[in-house]
């Protein structure tokens, strides 16, 4: 394992082992220093955030009832970028709030994703009650 994970390092750059930080053991394993998990926290909360508040208006405004002329065009550019953030700002605030050991950090990405709960029941709820408007 530990031949692995030193290869795993020798491939790849620190970028991008940074995105692929779940094929490293080392971040589950270790105690996570304050600095990596700040740098999760600040990088995961607003890429998490910010397309989950995006996506229900973009939706419904460029893809349900286009408002603009190329909308769906629009969205279908859009929509895979915004995707790809969420996922990434959900994993690293998921490895700052489960790394150890539990502090302030830990407890900021865990409110974050409380928050990310939220906005996607109201996101299904409007979504719903849009669709049976429709």
């Amino acid at each position: 394992m530990a031949g692995e994970t030193s290869r795993l390092r020798a491939l790849t750059s620190p970028a991008l082992r940074w995105i692929l930080c779940g094929i490293n053991a080392d971040c589950y394993t270790h105690r996570v220093s304050w600095r990596e998990r700040e740098r999760w926290f600040y990088w995961g909360a607003p890429l998490a955030l910010g397309p989950a508040l995006a996506f229900l208006p973009c939706l419904v405004y460029l893809v349900i009832e286009p408002q603009v002329k190329y909308g769906p065009a629009i969205a279908a550019g859009i929509l895979p970028f915004a995707g790809v953030a969420e996922f990434l700002g959900v994993r690293w605030l998921v490895m700052g709030a489960v790394a150890r050991p539990f502090n302030l950090l830990s407890m900021l990405s865990s409110g974050a994703l409380m928050i990310l709960l939220v906005i996607a029941a109201y996101t299904g709820l409007f979504l719903a009650a849009f669709a049976g408007r429709v």
